[in-house]
């Protein structure tokens, strides 16, 4: 997102507003001024720099989410589609909660976390009498015999277990109230469909978990909607071997559904074998960055690797230990797996900063929600291939070479 306001619009904006240095209050007084001015569209920025006239500090980013949260009650996206656009919804918001300190001073009411807990909702019941009586009908095996076409990897007393569980919330938040208020009690197809989404959610939750995907095959759903684009998946089916250097069965997955054939990887075979120059360069590119004390190491260990050479000459040859070179080749095949994960963010941070030039980093970790940890490893790795240039302190620029790899949605 970019400033839109000039310096002495921002000042005559900023002269109509009181200062209370409350950041919320002060957030919502300065995004009605903004929109009684005519401004539209407008961005986070555009109230950043009314706010910071008004005396307060550069936002961090925990208070960027408190501006958001101001933009998003007062506006909604722009219709023209472009990211960071805000424009007014047409009628102003019911005003904050606020709440008197002991200075006598007005503040916003503390806003509710993610996780904490929220009041009771109020029930009148008629959910749990309904699921109560259907039950008694043998409803929830019904529904776990739907799920049960939908997933056949998943035994029935498990879809039966996690039907009833559903029920059970629905009947506690009396979720289905309104529905038997109007006389429409949810059908068998609907109640199917709904804990469908209860259960996909949870497979891709698992997909996070290594436990869960080396036990169960699971992935998560970028990794499943990226099959479905390239048609391709490794799914590990022996994941605990008691021999670490015994052959590993993998099942390789075509484009049509049970198209599936199995292959063996030996223990020493390079996962490297199959890419061309340019990404093995971008895996050298890759590994300098997450092992900066001792990229060139890892990076000569990588070639010996890819001409073929055993431990034992790479050891001579590097003057180390046959141990000392094993470690080393483990952690070049670790970051050979992380770097499709790393290459992925890489790319949402290159077309993030295309779409918004100067992007801070901050501005960045919300467009694309990922921690700041990779959000620095990914802009180290875009510096770092002269992808991206750093304009000032804390603001970005796609160059040349970067819109090229935006166009071709590639880092190549």
């Amino acid at each position: 997102m970019r400033l839109l306001l000039s310096d002495s619009v921002v000042g005559q904006i900023a002269s109509t507003c009181s200062f209370t240095g409350d950041l919320a209050l002060d957030s919502e007084k300065v995004l009605q001024e903004i929109i009684a001015f005519g401004h539209s569209p407008l961005t986070r920025k555009d109230v950043t720099a009314v706010l910071m006239k008004l005396g307060h500090e550069n936002p961090s980013t925990e208070q960027c989410f408190v501006i958001g949260d101001s933009i998003r009650r007062w506006c909604k996206s722009s219709p023209c589609g472009k990211k960071g656009m805000w424009v007014f919804k047409g009628e102003a918001p019911v005003p904050l909660p606020t709440l008197m300190t002991e200075t006598g001073t007005q503040v916003a009411a503390p806003r509710l976390k993610k996780n904490q807990q929220k009041s009771p909702r109020e029930t009148t019941g008629a959910t749990a009498l309904w699921f109560q009586d259907q039950i008694k009908a043998g409803l929830d095996r019904k529904v776990a015999n739907q799920l049960r076409h939908k997933f056949p990897q998943e035994p029935f007393e498990e879809l039966l277990a996690e039907t009833r569980l559903w029920f059970m919330t629905w009947s506690k938040n009396g979720t289905c109230d309104s529905y038997l208020e109007k006389g429409k009690p949810p059908t068998i197809p609907i109640l199917t469909i709904w804990v469908k989404g209860k259960i996909v959610h949870r497979l891709y939750k698992e997909g996070q978990d290594a436990l869960s995907r080396h036990l169960k095959g699971v992935r998560t759903q970028g990794e499943i909607t990226q099959r479905s684009v390239t048609g391709k998946d490794f799914i590990v089916e022996d994941a605990l071997r008691s021999d670490p250097s015994a052959p590993k069965a993998i099942w390789v997955g075509g484009k049509e559904e049970g198209d599936l054939h199995r292959e063996f990887v030996s223990h020493e075979e390079p996962l490297f074998q199959e890419l061309d120059k340019e990404e093995i360069d971008l895996i050298r590119d890759v590994i300098k960055i997450r092992r900066q004390d001792a990229g060139e190491k890892l990076t000569r260990v990588l070639d010996h690797m890819i001409e073929g050479r055993s431990r034992e000459e790479t050891a001579l040859l590097e003057g180390e230990s046959e141990l000392r070179i094993s470690n080393l080749c483990q952690k070049v095949r670790d970051d050979l797996r992380q770097a499709p994960v790393i290459l992925e963010v890489a790319l949402r941070v290159l077309q993030a900063i295309s779409q918004e030039p100067f992007s801070s980093k901050e501005d960045i970790e919300e467009e694309v929600h990922k921690a700041p940890e990779e959000i620095k490893v990914a802009l180290d790795l875009l510096r770092l291939r002269g992808l991206v240039k750093e304009k000032g302190s804390n603001s970005f620029l796609v160059t040349r070479e970067g819109r090229t790899c935006v166009q071709s949605e590639s880092l190549l």
